[in-house]
């Protein structure tokens, strides 16, 4: 739920992004009421799953990870790393990261520094080297808080634009708002990218947690190299016709877009 939540920010923000800065350049009162309609619905929908995405989908995510993947949490807190100054030290919310994760005050926190080096070793069933460490790296303490602020600023700014709405002004909202449109839909694609940063990395060296590590699914069926090179240039088409998609909707209006053909 919190994938589908992430996924559901950024297509707010980005159709908001888009909405909002053809609103900007339209001259045509009709075609502006139509967008206005759809851009006021792009902002409280954006507001509504970015709250969703903070203080449900998010905050469930965290309290499992605390609960039964410890040593993700622990790196992602950064807490008691030997020298590493966690954000959560810099910012004193180790009492809110207490009653978050475990619902009291007196909770023990797990120690990053605690988990043993390389306690396991298991050995691999495929002939690969077992992993050496048990400890995620701290990166994803950067990676998360990283996603959480930007998360907490796009909420500032959607309930912002909503209050405009509320105010029966989404068609006189001060310009320096408006121009942070592209920018909130440009960080909603990062906090998307450092959360998902923060999974990955943070569930090293494992991929089934408990079971098995990143070590025993090396493939020893390696592609050739006209393959990869195949499997890139395919990526990079797809890029390249979603880039321009993206631009015909936004910026090139279509015969659909004339108010004639959409009923106003």
């Amino acid at each position: 739920m919190h994938s589908i939540g992430a996924g559901l920010v950024v297509s707010g923000f980005t159709a908001m992004a888009g909405f909002g800065t053809r609103l900007l350049k339209a001259k045509d009162p009709r075609y502006r009421q139509y967008l206005l309609k759809a851009f006021k619905f792009a902002v409280i929908f954006s507001l509504i799953v970015i709250t969703y995405e903070g203080f449900i989908a998010g905050h469930e995510m965290g309290v499992t990870v605390a609960h039964y993947q410890p040593e993700k949490f622990a790196a992602i807190e950064g807490l008691g790393a030997p020298g590493f100054t966690p954000l959560s030290e810099i910012f004193h919310t180790q009492a809110i990261e207490k009653l978050l994760a475990y619902g009291t005050l007196s909770a023990h926190l797990p120690v990053y520094g605690q988990i043993p080096n390389g306690w396991g070793n298991i050995s691999s069933t495929l002939g690969v080297p077992g992993t050496s460490t048990y400890r995620p790296p701290l990166i994803v303490d950067y990676t998360y808080y990283a996603m959480v602020f930007v998360g907490i600023a796009l909420g500032i700014y959607a309930a912002i634009l909503t209050l405009y709405i509320i105010a029966h002004r989404a068609d006189r909202i001060h310009r320096p708002w408006m121009y942070l449109l592209i920018p909130a839909a440009i960080l909603a694609q990062f906090a998307s990218y450092m959360g998902w940063a923060t999974r990955e990395m943070g569930r090293l060296p494992w991929v089934v947690y408990g079971v098995m590590t990143l070590s025993d699914t090396v493939t020893v069926n390696q592609p050739p190299l006209w393959a990869e090179t195949l499997f890139a240039l395919l990526y990079l088409a797809i890029s390249v016709v979603l880039i321009y998609a993206v631009y015909r909707f936004l910026w090139v209006p279509g015969r659909a877009e004339k108010l004639e053909h959409i009923g106003y």
